[in-house]
């Protein structure tokens, strides 16, 4: 039905109710004041999909699954960002719009535009990139079709959130350059291009100050710079100091089951003059607009789930990436071809934690290629998704091996487990489990043609896995990526889709796997902006697979470069055209990338930055002419001293490319400027000679500098006081913390989704990652949160006096 857009009452509520607006109600909502015809707004979760609760009685409907509302499962950030394509990211906007509209949500909790700073990072899933550029491309256009239906964004986690290790705690250490250039802009590109109707404040700290509270993060560049007029949200108890938060550009509090305590708490900071009465009615107008904005859709028509499937087919087919191939692909047809694998039974289509979506219509690969089969195509699983013993996994890679040695072809589904990848913890190591590795080699000794097919949220160690005769990289592919798979695979699809990250030979040539992700709450961003294929084109250091890499069916030619100046200046555009061909046998789609390196730049600066990218159509023979705009401020970088973005004159590259490290054209152009950037070649010596061996892991000195202060490396100490920001983990030894982690156990042998040995062991890691403070998203009230600190602290009657009096500043 439609709303109504009823003009809002605010002036006219008392300041008691008006306050109440700043904290939710529940989990999902915003308070909501009838009186004063102010509607509440619900939100809910969905960068791959919708994943609203259901909430209604039992039995449970047809559409709903362990408590959730069905939806589309549409591929991960992850691989959506291998497509390269805005129009396909405004499309699938549109559709997650069209259902929350059906269920009532206003606004979606999406999109991730945090930076892929380390393969092991817990949620790279969930998004998109390790390029800033590329990110907030795809992020703006996702926001665009979803606000273009009425339904809000919420983009997220502002900022720094690149890792799950204490994640509520940590402080990123992070120098002004690397924060501006990288870890910024993709919010800044998505905001001032599509102005999301809410913006999410992380968990973490950034440099010491939690980022619901940080005045310089939400204050001074969030509003004041970059002149955003929606919401800040904190993340879902993410809330450290209540009226610091609020003071310091926080708008809206979730969740909130304790809404009195919020509110008086508030209430009596706003009559005290703790939280100014300019700042309060700032957040007050900038909810207001938010419901503004949500009231006049049109909610409840029902949402075309059957198109919606096909767009998730379109998308996946459009971003697997075909990452090695030696005329063993396509296929053609699956005669004489074996499946191993049991991804090709159970596939990873998408990842656990808050993204995670009960699908609409979720199919495996072999449900896909046998149907419409009078004999199915043969199929052993090889390996197990649970934990097994060696006896039982040599079972299962002996059947495998015998399988494959009687079959031309075979198909090989390997990838990680969800038990070992999801929100709420990183990853442990970059490597596959041992025994699919050791399954491969069985298999390889009996027959070398072999597909690979790579199922992950992340990068993962290849090794041995390089001697297939192809590789096919889905990372988690949605509800109908296997059909998506399966026309790549037999050649139906030409694969387009290129990486949208570095994939390395090996954990520890990536620039923070020394120092990541850090010593107890102290993250420190030492690679500064030299993260991904900023460091290793910068080093020429070997990679698996380059961030900008995918083959095709056909080949592409590039040629007739044309920069039609050789100098810009401020206030110019420099026109970039040239001509890409189809050479090959077969209609294709191509992603071209336009780079610039600095040469010989006075401020240290990595090799190749992308400043912009086209996916274009040809079919065999065609040729089209691409044409690419640079401004003046595409050549700038951050100066630290001047705060604020800068151009340095001098001589540069344009460099055309099919990936970060296969450059097909370049043309030099001289930049004029005013502003001579200052060497610091003497001080810095290694951000300007950058090492392949350790690298980052002895430049504390220099890190101490370009962070303008010096950095505290915390070891973990035993002997530290507990409070509300200790996590589970830091009392887990006390009488306290056991019987917490006891009652946790219990309630989560409930959950429908925890079924498993490996489930519970998964919920209990991110149990123990998880601070004191953040019971109260389970409805625990603050009095009973202080008491448990007071317990953990050995101070059994500071506990009482918490339960009678206690307060949460």
């Amino acid at each position: 039905m439609a709303k109504k857009n009823k003009e809002l009452k605010l002036d006219d509520a008392p300041l008691r109710k008006k306050v109440a607006l700043l904290s939710g109600d529940g989990s999902w909502r915003t308070h909501s004041l009838p009186k004063y015809q102010v509607p509440s707004i619900t939100m809910n979760d969905g960068p791959a999909g919708l994943r609203k609760p259901y909430e209604g009685p039992s039995p449970l409907p047809e559409d709903v699954q362990n408590n959730t509302y069905k939806a589309t499962c549409f591929p991960s950030a992850a691989l959506n960002a291998c497509s390269w394509d805005p129009d396909l990211m405004k499309a699938f906007g549109v559709a997650v719009a069209e259902e929350c509209k059906e269920r009532g949500t206003n606004v979606v909790l999406a999109p991730g535009v945090n930076i892929k700073r380390n393969p092991l990072g817990g949620r790279n899933f969930e998004y998109f990139s390790e390029d800033p550029y590329l990110s907030g491309k795809m992020a703006a256009a996702f926001i665009n079709g979803c606000q273009s239906e009425g339904v809000g964004t919420c983009i997220k986690h502002f900022a720094l959130n690149e890792q799950e290790t204490r994640r509520f705690t940590y402080t990123a250490e992070v120098d002004d350059r690397a924060l501006h250039e990288i870890y910024l802009k993709p919010f800044e590109i998505a905001i001032k291009e599509a102005n999301p109707w809410m913006v999410m404040a992380s968990y973490n700290r950034i440099n010491g100050v939690y980022a619901a509270e940080n005045k310089y993060l939400l204050k001074d560049v969030l509003k004041t710079d970059w002149h955003y007029d929606g919401v800040v949200v904190s993340d879902w108890g993410a809330v450290n100091g209540i009226v610091e938060a609020h003071k310091n550009g926080l708008d809206l509090e979730m969740p909130c089951l304790c809404g009195k305590d919020r509110n008086t708490v508030l209430y009596n900071a706003i009559r005290r003059g703790q939280f100014k009465s300019v700042d309060f009615k700032n957040s007050i107008s900038r909810l207001s607009r938010l419901i503004h904005r949500c009231s006049s859709t049109e909610m409840g028509k029902v949402a075309d789930y059957q198109a919606h499937h096909a767009l998730a087919k379109k998308m996946a087919e459009r971003s697997i990436v075909l990452a090695q191939n030696d005329n063993i692909l396509p296929l053609h047809n699956y005669d004489d071809v074996c499946v191993i694998g049991a991804f090709a039974e159970k596939p990873r289509c998408q990842a656990g934690g808050s993204s995670h979506v009960e699908a609409m219509n979720e199919r495996s690969f072999l449900d896909v290629i046998n149907e419409g089969r009078e004999n199915p195509v043969p199929y052993e699983p090889g390996y197990s998704l649970g934990k097994t013993t060696e006896e039982a996994a040599a079972a299962l890679s002996l059947d495998a091996a015998d399988l494959a040695s009687t079959h031309k072809k075979v198909i090989l589904f390997l990838g990680i487990p969800e038990r070992d990848e999801s929100e709420g913890f990183d990853k442990e190591t970059m490597r596959l489990p041992n025994d699919q590795y050791n399954l491969f080699d069985t298999l390889y000794a009996q027959n070398n043609n072999i597909v690979v097919v790579l199922c992950s949220g992340s990068p993962v160690e290849i090794g041995p896995i390089t001697r297939a005769r192809a590789i096919v990289i889905t990372y988690l592919y949605g509800e109908a990526g296997s059909e998506a798979l399966s026309d790549i695979l037999t050649g139906l699809t030409n694969p387009s889709g290129k990486l949208a990250e570095s994939w390395p030979v090996r954990y520890l040539d990536v620039p923070s796997a020394t120092f990541y992700p850090g010593n107890n709450d102290f993250s420190l961003y030492k690679e500064s902006v030299f993260v991904g294929y900023r460091y290793y084109t910068s080093t020429q250091k070997k990679v698996q697979f380059p961030f900008g890499f995918g083959l095709s069916y056909t080949r592409y030619t590039y040629s007739d470069l044309v920069v039609d100046s050789k100098k810009l200046e401020d206030g110019k555009k420099l026109k970039i055209s040239f001509t890409v061909k189809n050479d090959g046998g077969r209609n294709g789609e191509e992603i071209v990338q336009l780079y610039i390196s600095p040469k010989d730049p006075r401020a240290y600066r990595p090799k190749r930055e992308l400043k912009a990218f086209k996916r274009i159509a040809l079919k065999v023979e065609e040729s089209a002419v691409v044409e690419f705009v640079l401004s003046f401020n595409d050549f700038s970088y951050w100066d630290r001293k001047s705060g604020r973005f800068v151009v340095e004159y001098g001589d540069y590259t344009i460099e055309i490319g099919a990936s970060s490290e296969n450059i097909r054209l370049s043309r030099q152009v001289h930049v004029m400027s005013k502003f001579e950037g200052e060497s610091e070649r003497f001080i810095l010596p290694n951000y300007y000679a950058l090492s392949t061996k350790r690298p980052f892991a002895l430049v504390d000195d220099e890190f101490d500098r370009i962070l303008g202060r010096h950095y505290v490396n915390d070891l973990p100490n035993k002997s530290r006081r507990v409070t509300l920001n200790s996590t589970f983990k830091d009392i887990s030894d006390t009488s306290v913390g056991k019987s917490c982690l006891k009652a946790f156990k219990k309630k989560a042998s409930g959950w429908s989704y925890v079924t498993t040995q490996e489930d519970m062991e998964r919920e209990c890691r991110i149990f123990l990652n998880t601070p004191i403070r953040c019971i109260i998203m389970g409805g625990v009230s603050d009095k009973k949160a202080l008491a448990l600190v007071a317990l953990a602290n050995h101070r059994p009657l500071k506990a009482l006096h918490e339960i009678i009096r206690g307060k949460r500043k």
